[in-house]
């Protein structure tokens, strides 16, 4: 097949106003053409197909930005994110401390028992009174020695304080000596 020089690839192929043809001017208003009656049908010849290579055009590459909103609000959602990690972590920490502290203060409270023990029978009653009847010389209360207080009243209580003497001008005065006390 002979290459022909006036072949056009891409989109300049359907194109069919290449510069080389003349529009035809569109009136505003065009009447209605007639109809033609269909002409006979031509014999089809066959021709040989032509390939054509169509490359499809490539928009230029549009630059994309990234909002400033969107940035700071994703490092505000990393911070927080971090923040309950280290939450977790610090809880943790504080929960296997506490853990820890409940079961010492367990055993020490084991120990106290222990030790309490071992302190009351350390004194026994007849070896306190032994000692002080042998070592101290203190005998036994007669029934004549011992005397009871009976003490059935109530107990009263009396706030002695300045009395109300004196009218206003006393207590004013005595609100001010009161006040240079103070701010001594």
């Amino acid at each position: 097949m002979a290459e022909r020089a006036d072949v056009l690839f891409g989109n300049l192929a359907y194109d069919p106003f290449n510069g080389t043809a003349v529009r035809e001017p569109v009136p505003e208003y065009a009447p209605p053409k007639p109809r033609e009656e269909p002409a006979a049908e031509r014999p089809a010849v066959e021709r040989p197909a032509e390939k054509v290579r169509v490359r499809p055009e490539r928009a230029p590459a549009r630059r994309q930005y990234v909002s400033v909103l969107a940035v700071i609000g994703s490092l505000c959602t990393a911070a927080a994110l971090v923040m309950v990690l280290f939450s977790y972590i610090r809880l943790n920490a504080v929960s296997h401390e506490s853990v820890r502290l409940q079961r010492e203060i367990e055993q020490l409270q084991e120990e106290n028992k222990r030790l309490r023990i071992s302190y009351e029978s350390a004194f026994k009653l007849e070896e306190v009174e032994k000692y002080a009847v042998s070592e101290l010389g203190m005998v036994k209360a007669e029934t004549g020695q011992v005397m009871y207080i009976n003490n059935s009243q109530a107990d009263r209580a009396a706030i002695l304080g300045d009395t109300d003497a004196g009218g206003p001008a006393a207590g004013i005065a005595r609100f001010f000596r009161r006040l240079t006390e103070y701010l001594r």
